[in-house]
């Protein structure tokens, strides 16, 4: 308790298509650290993937948004990675080919949404106007009517008579500067180019523009309920396809094979069986083990003496009312076998002082009560659990 304790040297011996569960459970644990002998490297059942694994990323950074979050469990009796990895795809795929049109009609009623609250906000902002933006709505062939929107703290060049507000876009651009101007061609594609390079964007006028804002927004508020009808209505249609194609199971799958890739860096296996090793804080082996029995996993579990050279990881092994105090030392770098670890007399220390400085019962049973609240979300604040009871 006064020196940091030597990690504990586990060996499992698992069937070599099991050997993802495994990983899977002991990464639940959050109690491990892998070692491999350096002359380990990553079997070619999980290297091969790879390009497999591409493919998967590019399908994910298409329709990641549109898949459900990765919660349900992956296959509970995994074959080698790359048939499992084959299949997975193949779902992908076909739910891919049903969702796109689906995912197209989202996307387009997400635009006319954006468009249609930018316009109701525009006209709200600039209030009563001579303009008549019906007018605009139709301009051409000569002059055209176009909407600016800069980014916050942008100076764009903006030509005379220029219209601009300040609008609120709910956190898109807050306090944007939007710029409605007549011109021509080339002075709006100029305007267009300052635009791109500010990191702005250009809409044209649509048709829908009514003479004043108040019969603009009977054509807005309609449509957008039309819309928010129409979007639940194919985000109902998706789930369908999720359903259909088994997508949970495969994104599931293919996610597990994903984080071993990236987790995994080598592993010694054979044909039949692999062997994976590391480091636990888990000095009993109770943890390791119950995860073992709870995947379904075919493996061994021992625990037997590291080699001569082995440099097993330091650890700090205090009482549940010490630990939120190891701040102190994990500040300074992690003690040494041969240095002490001050945490349990700072957990008496620390609050003692605090008490002193600040003794109080009311206050101090109100700085207790809001840390035990807090405690959760902001670790640091166990701290102040002992120093309020300290200052009462």
């Amino acid at each position: 308790m006064i020196r940091p304790m030597p990690a504990r040297w586990f060996e499992i011996l698992a069937a070599r298509d099991d050997a993802t569960l495994v990983l899977e459970a002991l990464a639940t644990t959050g109690a491990v650290e892998l070692e491999a002998r350096p002359s380990a490297v990553l079997p070619a059942a999980l290297a091969d993937i790879r390009p497999q694994l591409s493919e998967f990323a590019e399908l994910a950074s298409r329709y990641h948004g549109y898949w459900p979050p990765v919660q349900h469990p992956a296959s509970p009796f995994p074959e080698a990675p790359a048939v499992m990895l084959t299949r997975s795809l193949a779902h992908l795929r076909a739910w891919a080919e049903d969702a796109e049109p689906v995912i197209q009609q989202l996307q387009r009623g997400a635009a006319e949404r954006a468009e249609l609250l930018l316009w109701r906000r525009v006209l709200v902002t600039i209030g009563d106007s001579v303009l008549d933006f019906a007018r605009l709505a139709g301009a051409g062939p000569i002059l055209h009517a176009r909407l600016f929107v800069f980014p916050p703290d942008s100076t764009p060049d903006l030509p005379p008579g220029t219209l601009t507000r300040t609008v609120d876009l709910d956190g898109t651009m807050v306090c944007a500067l939007a710029a409605l101007t007549v011109g021509d061609t080339d002075d709006l594609q100029a305007l267009a180019q300052q635009a791109a390079l500010l990191k702005g964007r250009m809409y044209d006028t649509p048709a829908w523009l009514a003479a004043d804002a108040e019969e603009t927004e009977r054509y807005i508020a309609p449509r957008l309920d039309a819309l928010a009808r129409e979007e639940h209505r194919l985000r109902a249609e998706i789930e369908t396809h999720h359903a259909k194609h088994d997508l949970a199971t495969a994104l599931s799958d293919a996610s597990r094979l994903q984080w071993v890739i990236q987790n995994v860096r080598a592993l010694e296996s054979g044909d039949l069986f692999c062997w994976i090793t590391g480091w636990t804080s888990d000095f009993t082996g109770a943890r390791l083990d119950d995860a073992l029995v709870r995947s379904g996993a075919r493996a061994l579990l021992h625990f037997p003496p590291p080699g001569p050279k082995a440099r097993a990881p330091l650890l700090l092994d205090n009482p549940f009312w010490a630990r939120p105090f190891e701040i102190f030392s994990r500040a300074l770098g992690m003690p040494s076998r041969n240095e002490a670890d001050p945490s349990v007399l700072l957990a008496i220390a620390v609050p003692l002082m605090f008490g002193y400085m600040f003794g109080d019962v009311g206050q101090g049973l109100v700085i207790a009560v809001a840390a035990f609240a807090a405690r959760k979300r902001f670790p640091l604040a166990r701290l102040f659990i002992a120093g309020g009871l300290a200052a009462a």
